[in-house]
Parts: structure tokens; C-alpha cells; sequence
């Protein structure tokens, strides 16, 4: 038989009961906790607000919405972008700002950022922060940047008024001495160190940031222009102080480069002399006309014009005054020569005087037409005496016959007569009249030249012989027609003729 112990009525021992029940009730709670963590979580997220704790650049936004955030960082982040940056330099100072510059800040990434570790955050940290009150939200920094090529703008153009080129030393002749302009230093930004410079000044704290410059240097120092100009000037002086003597049968006339003007070459002059090489003469320029004009002057004093031979009437024969050679100085030569001398060693110039001729000789009168317009009457002279004479009709009082000394020109035999006046005294008259009794010019004519060129008036016959004694004419000198023929026979082309 087998044996059985029953216990009956059993119970755990209390200390087994409330063990039992406060786990139960312990995973209750944490179940509902974790639920309510969650459910918290899920507003934060909604509402997009960010974890507490967070802090960015500084400015706690936990608990915040995003747009409180960016808000309040921006905020923090406005002294930064508005803080003013100076450029110190030598001759001014130049301000500016991140904002200026079109610096813009980047919170609303940040924020974004923060919000991201909302979104990402688990039932443990939930709970943590839910019901522990702790603060894990991250700290982040926020910052701005400035557009590319804004600041480098910035200082070029900063640049475009510091910058300058170096100034070399001139020299200019002032007519008695050199003028020394003097060099001066060139300095251009260095612009690579200031945009870095710059650039650390506007993300950081310092305010001053001093304005990078380089000094250039003039090629041609004031010192070396000084020297150049100390040898070059006692040459310059010397090529203008050049006398040149112009001389001519015991006269003298004497010139100088500056009397008349001249510029030196004094910058070539100079330039040799800065390279090293100091030239032993200067050069001149005269200016156009100033040689020949004083050449000019020289031969007032010289020249003597020829005299013509001249015709006149005393009692009743010719007074013929003789006539004078004159002289001439070569101005072309004497200009060239005076030009060489002035640019040249040459200090005389001897000048070349020429004779100059009469164009009417005495020799002229030899044989001479005289037409004593008050007589009516033309007289021929061979050798100052009288060999014949002619009765004539001269121009009336609205075409007088002119005066003066002519020569004989073309001789025309039996010639026609062309109507000069048309429309005027003779318009009633024929266009033209050929040889005959009734042609107004007669038998001959013979006319009378002035330096080479027709006057229009000839010695010439008529058929109107009764006008001879008179002034019936229109200007011309009427001759009976035996007396014009036998004028034409003996009277060559190029016989003077004097009418008085």
C-alpha cells in the first residue's frame, strides 16, 4: 500500500506575497511611463520643438519651437553680423560689417539640425527627460558666412584708392635752369594678406584689422635726376650762349640760339646722362622762320635795289637818268649756312651779296617812241636825239589814252578789226571789220604791251583822218595811214614807248 501526505489549505509566507505584488505593480508603471514618454515625445515632435538642454551659439532653445529658435539665434548671432571692422591705413580708414558684406547666418540649418535629435530620440531619453528632468539636449555653435568674393570686393576697392604708381624724378629746363620734379614711392595693397586679415577680424572679435600695403620704388630717384641735371645744365647753357657772326664787307652781325628762341634738347640731353653716358654737346631746335627771319633783318641792312633807267622831258629833249646796279645778299644760302653754324662749332659765317640788274637800261631809251598827248603829237628819239614826228589823235575824256612806259608789241599788218564794246559805244557797229578803207584800225596797227601783257591801245591808222589833231578817240593813238605804215617799217616789236 502506498502512502499519501496531503497538504491541505497551503499559503505562501507573506513575505512571498508583497514581493509578488510590487512587481506587478512596478511593470504597470513603467508601462504606463513609457507610454507617457512617447506620447510626450510625439508633441515634441509635432510641435516641432526642440529637446531640453538644447543650447546653440550660446542661446539655450530647448523646449523652443524651431521658429523661436532660429529667432533667438539670430538674435545672438545680430552684434556679429553688425560689429564694425576697421581698415587702418597710412592715409584713411575704411569700415565695414558682415552684414555689409551680404553675410548671412545659418541658424535656420542648425535648428534644423537640433530638431533632427527630437525626431531621433529614443523611449530612454524620452523617459529621462520625461520624468527624471534631465537635459540632454545637444549644444551646437551657428555662425554666418559672407558671399564668395564680397570681401575680396571689399578691399579692391580699398585698393583702387591707396594704390598709386611710383612717380620717377623729372627735370625740366625752364629756359635758364633745370626744374627737378621730385620722385615719390609707389604702394599698391597687398590684397591677399588684408582679405585674409579681413576675413578673420569679421569671425572673430578684433575690430582693427591694419591695411596691408606694399611701398614701390620709382625707377629714376631724385638724387640721380639731381646729378644729371648738374652736368647737362652747363651744356645747355653753353649751346644756347653760341654766338655765330655773320659777316659782309666789314660788318658784322652776330646771333645767338636764345636770341632767336631756341628750345634745347635738354631731356635727351638728360636721359644720356641717367644712363651714363653725358653727351658732350646739347642739341637746339629753332623755331620755323627764326633764321631766315634774322637773315631777313641782315639783308634790310645790306640790300640796295637796282634802279631803272628812267625817261624824262627837259625843254625839248629827252633827260634820260641812267641806270643803277643794286646787290642782293643770297638769303637761302646765308639761312642755310646759319642754321649749320647755330647746330654746329661754326662761330662766322661769311655771306655771299650779289648784284642785282636794272631791267631798264639807259641802252632802252636808245630808240624811243614819246607821245606828247597835249601836242597831239608822236615824236621818234635815236641816240637822245629827235629823228621824226607824227601827227595824231589821242583817247578822249571818257577813255583817255593812257601814260606811262610801254613797250611795242605785236605789229599787225592790214588788220581786222574786232568791236571791243558790243554793248557799249559800239553797239551800233559791226562785229568785225576785215582790211579795207572802211576798217577802223587802218592799214596797220601796232600795239603797245605793259611788262609783257596786251593793254588793248595800239598806234594804228584810220579812215577817219579828220579826228587826227585831236581826242576823238577811244583811247587808241590815230595815225594818218602813210604815217602808220611807214611807223610799222621802222619801229621793231620791243621799242620803248613813253606817254606823257
Amino acid at each position: 500500500m502506498t502512502l499519501t501526505k496531503t497538504f491541505a489549505g497551503f499559503r505562501p509566507g507573506r513575505k512571498s506575497l508583497l514581493l509578488g505584488g510590487l512587481l506587478t505593480a512596478l511593470t504597470g508603471l513603467v508601462a504606463t511611463a513609457g507610454v507617457t514618454s512617447l506620447a510626450w515625445g510625439d508633441t515634441l515632435r509635432d510641435e516641432e520643438r526642440l529637446l531640453p538642454g538644447t543650447a546653440i551659439a550660446g542661446v539655450d532653445v530647448g523646449d523652443s519651437t524651431m521658429d523661436a529658435a532660429i529667432a533667438a539665434v539670430e538674435e545672438q548671432l545680430a552684434d556679429r553680423l553688425d560689429r564694425a571692422v576697421e581698415l587702418i591705413g597710412e592715409d584713411g580708414t575704411w569700415e565695414t560689417s558682415a552684414r555689409e558684406l551680404g553675410a548671412e547666418t545659418d541658424a535656420a540649418e542648425v535648428v534644423a539640425e537640433a530638431f533632427e535629435r527630437t525626431r531621433d530620440a529614443g523611449l530612454a531619453d524620452l523617459a529621462r527627460m520625461r520624468w527624471a528632468g534631465a537635459t540632454i539636449g545637444p549644444e551646437l555653435d551657428a555662425g554666418m558666412s559672407v558671399p564668395d568674393g564680397e570681401i575680396e570686393a571689399f578691399v579692391a576697392t580699398v585698393a583702387d584708392e591707396v594704390d598709386r604708381e611710383p612717380r620717377d624724378a623729372e627735370a625740366t629746363w625752364n629756359g635758364d635752369a633745370f626744374d627737378i620734379a621730385e620722385a615719390r614711392e609707389g604702394r599698391a595693397v597687398d590684397t591677399e594678406a588684408t582679405v585674409e586679415a579681413l576675413t578673420a577680424a569679421l569671425g572673430g572679435d578684433d575690430d582693427r584689422v591694419e591695411l596691408e600695403v606694399e611701398a614701390l620704388a620709382p625707377d629714376t630717384t631724385t638724387a640721380a635726376v639731381q646729378e644729371a641735371a648738374d652736368e647737362v645744365a652747363p651744356l645747355v647753357e653753353a649751346a644756347l650762349a653760341h654766338t655765330v657772326t655773320l659777316a659782309h664787307g666789314g660788318e658784322t652781325w652776330s646771333v645767338t640760339p636764345r636770341s632767336l628762341d631756341a628750345t634745347p634738347q635738354a631731356a635727351s640731353a638728360l636721359a644720356e646722362a641717367l644712363e651714363g653716358d653725358t653727351p658732350e654737346r646739347v642739341g637746339i631746335s629753332v623755331p620755323d622762320g627764326a633764321v631766315s627771319g634774322f637773315v631777313a633783318s641782315v639783308a634790310a641792312d645790306i640790300d640796295v635795289a637796282a634802279r631803272d633807267a628812267e625817261f624824262g622831258w627837259g625843254g625839248d629833249g629827252m633827260d634820260i637818268t641812267p641806270e643803277r646796279d643794286g646787290r642782293a645778299l643770297d638769303r637761302n644760302e646765308a639761312t642755310n649756312d646759319l642754321r649749320a653754324a647755330l647746330h654746329g662749332d661754326a662761330d662766322r659765317v661769311e655771306l655771299t651779296v650779289g648784284t642785282t640788274r636794272a631791267s631798264v637800261t639807259a641802252d632802252s631809251f636808245d630808240r624811243v617812241l614819246v607821245l606828247r598827248q597835249s601836242e597831239r603829237t608822236l615824236y621818234l628819239y635815236e641816240g637822245g636825239e629827235r629823228a621824226d614826228e607824227w601827227p595824231v589823235a589821242v583817247g578822249m575824256g571818257g577813255s583817255p589814252t593812257p601814260t606811262g612806259t610801254f613797250t611795242v608789241g605785236a605789229k599787225r599788218f592790214e588788220p581786222t578789226w574786232n568791236n571791243p564794246s558790243p554793248d557799249g559805244w559800239g553797239e551800233d557797229m559791226p562785229a568785225s571789220v576785215g582790211p579795207g578803207p572802211d576798217n577802223p584800225l587802218g592799214a596797220r596797227a601796232l600795239n603797245w604791251n605793259d611788262n609783257g601783257r596786251d593793254t588793248l591801245i595800239r598806234f594804228h591808222g584810220t579812215p577817219n583822218e579828220d579826228s587826227i589833231g585831236e581826242a576823238a578817240s577811244q583811247g587808241c593813238v590815230r595815225m594818218f595811214n602813210e604815217d602808220v605804215k611807214e611807223l610799222y617799217d621802222i619801229i621793231p616789236s620791243g621799242t620803248m614807248i613813253v606817254s606823257m
